[in-house]
């Protein structure tokens, strides 16, 4: 006032667009330092280097300071380096072994292998390059390795639940079946790379079944009867006899089988 004049806290300024914000994913422009005032525009390259097909669009600084473009460019191709993670939604089950650098064209065609090392079955996969939208397009999918819960029951061992299954690497605590003449007891399985269980070890055996003794005195498994029951399992170093079966025409006879539980057999 003391000079009649009016002193303001700021000043205005002009809306300006930074002309780093030319260069896109798309596009490409110099130099990338500097500012455009509002209404001014700017001619930019498409980037051949991304798949996009050469020429220009014009971009307008607008009054909230950033570029309009006025037109989009055009994709040209897939890039190959887009292979092995676009093949699943994960993006780490496939393997290319070809070139990942520069782009197919519009219908090209790749074959892409899937990753056993990350647990999925062997197998490949056709890739198609769809330029409408720069991506790659897969005739089927890739799967992880399974091993089916119902081959956790087998001969000597039980596993509930039945169904269901697991993942490669994957462990199961299955149980020895007394019912077959196992002593009881856990071992563990392993779900390997090929689908199937490993059994880290066996179960062992308790007994020899009493419904052996006829079926496996002689080869032919008609020539032995055995009057006592046949249903559970007898000790190691057990005996039984067992009389030769005269109706089959065999003659009269009796045999000693003895317990062998190292084989689960009848000696």
């Amino acid at each position: 006032t003391s000079a009649g004049t009016w002193s303001f806290d700021t000043t205005c300024t002009k809306v300006t667009c930074p002309n780093s914000a030319l260069t896109t994913s798309s596009t490409t422009y110099s130099p990338s330092t500097g500012t455009a005032n509002e209404g001014d525009t700017a001619t930019v390259s498409c980037d051949t280097t991304q798949g996009y097909s050469a020429g220009t669009v014009t971009a307008t600084c607008t009054s909230d300071g950033t570029w309009s473009f006025g037109s989009t460019c055009t994709l040209a191709g897939c890039a190959y380096a887009d292979l092995t993670t676009s093949c699943c939604p994960s993006g780490d089950c496939c393997t290319y072994a070809g070139s990942t650098t520069g782009y197919a064209s519009n219908g090209d065609t790749a074959t892409v292998s899937c990753d056993t090392s990350n647990s999925y079955a062997a197998g490949t996969l056709t890739a198609t390059c769809d330029t409408s939208a720069g991506t790659w397009s897969f005739d089927t999918t890739c799967t992880k390795v399974t091993c089916p819960n119902s081959a956790l029951t087998t001969s000597s061992t039980t596993y509930s639940p039945s169904t269901g299954t697991a993942n490669e690497g994957d462990t199961a605590t299955v149980s020895c079946d007394t019912t077959q003449g196992y002593s009881a007891g856990t071992v563990t399985a392993t779900c390997t790379s090929d689908g199937t269980w490993s059994f880290g070890s066996t179960c062992t055996l308790a007994g020899c079944a009493y419904a052996d003794l006829t079926t496996s005195c002689c080869p032919s498994g008609d020539c032995c009867t055995y009057a006592g029951s046949t249903t559970g399992y007898a000790s190691n170093g057990d005996t039984a006899t067992v009389s030769c079966d005269t109706s089959n025409s065999y003659a009269a006879g009796t045999l000693t089988a003895t317990c062998d539980t190292s084989a689960g057999t009848w000696s």
